[in-house]
């Protein structure tokens, strides 16, 4: 890099630590791990990353961004939310401090508008903790998602409509988007546990191609999971629409959806006694016990999320 343009220009590293396994000791010799480090040093950086990334030698200011103000909150439901619900959707979140934390993210906020007619259906059922509401966006996601992969019951041709499957329970959303469930729970467990959340051609061709080894403990699904019905789901997202479907990156529409995932995923092994089954850093198909998993892993700053979600799963 030409030193003389060093103090004259601003970098820009969002998401630090989603590349911190390029800064490990024993991987900076990669291209990867070289550049960032070039760029760590430059006079002028402004660098975005959960609290638990790395960081550089020095750092002159450090700020913590928390989303949405409270007004900016108010604002979005008065405008976004059903009609006839701003005033109901408000007094919930007043009346529920974690609820009223999470929804500064703008994609849980959307998420509570989106779903808000079913998720305040029955008086009382309201979430009252943020695995509760995560579980409550599922169900949204999931409805959205069966009726654009046009999924039907069993024995039934047409598919189901907006209005069966919001008088539906998640218990029986689950069974029609079996394959896709299972797909992205193994999906976030092992991008989490092997530190990746942009998820390249190469992993997911890998992924795909075992993807029966990975879900061989999960509840099989009458149908397999197609590739092609990745862009169908609402959980997950790519920035490269414009190139062909094999040539893409995916990543979840937000971190904590794949610590959501990944939650369930070794919650429901956990419960059954069976192994967890994931890729490794190095990409190596790894089998291990949930016991064995949470006594060496349950410190791990990287999985702080992923565990919080485990327990309220419990």
């Amino acid at each position: 890099m030409d030193k003389r343009y060093g103090k004259k220009t601003l970098f820009i590293l969002d998401g630090l630590d989603e590349v911190s396994r390029e800064l490990d000791t024993g991987s900076i010799s990669t291209s990867a791990g070289s550049v960032i480090k070039v760029l760590l040093s430059q006079e002028n950086v402004i660098i975005t990353s959960r609290p638990y990334g790395p960081g550089p030698p020095r750092m002159d200011l450090i700020l913590e961004t928390i989303g949405f103000h409270p007004h900016q909150v108010n604002d979005y439901i008065g405008r976004c939310a059903p009609p006839g619900t701003a005033e109901a959707i408000l007094t919930f979140v007043k009346s529920h401090s974690p609820v009223e934390g999470i929804i500064r993210i703008p994609i849980m906020l959307d998420g509570l508008c989106y779903g808000w007619k079913s998720i305040a259906s029955i008086p009382g059922s309201e979430p009252t903790t943020v695995t509760a509401l995560y579980k409550s966006i599922e169900k949204m996601l999931w409805i959205r998602d069966a009726i654009h992969l046009e999924k039907s019951r069993p024995g039934v041709c047409s598919p189901l409509v907006e209005s069966d499957l919001r008088a539906a329970t998640l218990r029986d959303i689950i069974p029609l988007v079996q394959a896709e469930r299972n797909f992205l729970q193994s999906l976030s467990f092992s991008g989490l546990v092997g530190d990746v959340v942009e998820f390249d051609p190469a992993y997911r061709a890998f992924f795909q191609n075992h993807v029966g080894e990975f879900t061989k403990f999960l509840p099989q699904p009458k149908t397999a999971f197609w590739s092609s019905d990745l862009d169908q789901l609402s959980f997950i997202r790519t920035s490269d629409m414009e190139t062909a479907d094999e040539d893409r990156n995916y990543h979840f529409i937000h971190l904590t959806f794949q610590e959501f995932f990944a939650a369930q995923y070794f919650v429901e092994r956990f419960k059954a006694r069976q192994p967890l089954v994931f890729l490794s850093r190095k990409r190596k198909q790894k089998l291990v016990s949930p016991d064995l998993f949470l006594g060496k892993k349950k410190y791990a700053s990287r999985l702080s999320v992923m565990w919080r979600f485990a327990a309220g799963l419990l």
